[in-house]
């Protein structure tokens, strides 16, 4: 059985992973009709706002979590090193990081670093990205990689992620028609 806040972490991670794939796919898509137009941009800035409060919740939790168990584990006083401290706290410094540069507005206006921020979002702080700068024999990464239940995980983020987009959407009635 999970606890709350592994749920709250796997949600949130979901989030992220969603935005990093959907946003720069969004960005890149030409519309023409006025309306899809505005439910892109729509879409598009619900899916900042979520993420940038997604990542301060992120970093709280992690943190907490992660600072009982690298404290347990080093009061001992043969405590792990410095790679397991990057270990624990390097994936959510990287998510509060990323995340907070979408409160500029001049980043998240501009296509080109809304698609690299979105990218990097997606790369930078996952785990696989860490045992890829760890290994040197990159084939075991890139089996582990792309293994079916990984891909599954994956697509039931984005999936997540657009569930969550567009609840928060509906529940601030941006989406009415406005007829007069």
């Amino acid at each position: 059985m999970h606890s709350i806040t592994e749920i709250l972490n796997i949600i949130l991670k979901s989030i992220f992973v969603g935005f990093g794939v959907i946003i720069p796919i969004l960005t890149l898509i030409k519309t023409s009709g006025l309306k899809s137009i505005e439910v892109k941009d729509l879409f598009i800035l619900s899916a900042v706002q979520l993420v940038r409060i997604s990542g301060i919740l992120y970093f709280i939790l992690a943190i907490s979590g992660n600072l009982t168990v690298f404290t347990a584990k080093n009061a001992s006083g043969q405590g792990p090193g410095i790679e397991y401290f990057l270990y624990l706290f390097f994936s959510p410094l990287m998510y509060l990081l990323l995340t907070q540069l979408f409160w500029l507005k001049k980043l998240y206006m501009k296509k080109p670093a809304r698609i690299t921020l979105s990218i990097l979002m997606l790369i930078l702080p996952s785990s696989w990205f860490l045992l890829f700068v760890k290994t040197e024999n990159i084939s075991t990464v890139a089996k582990a990689v792309f293994n079916t239940e990984v891909i599954s995980v994956f697509c039931l983020n984005i999936i997540v992620f657009i569930f969550m987009t567009f609840t928060i959407i509906l529940l601030g009635g941006k989406l009415k028609d406005k007829k007069a």
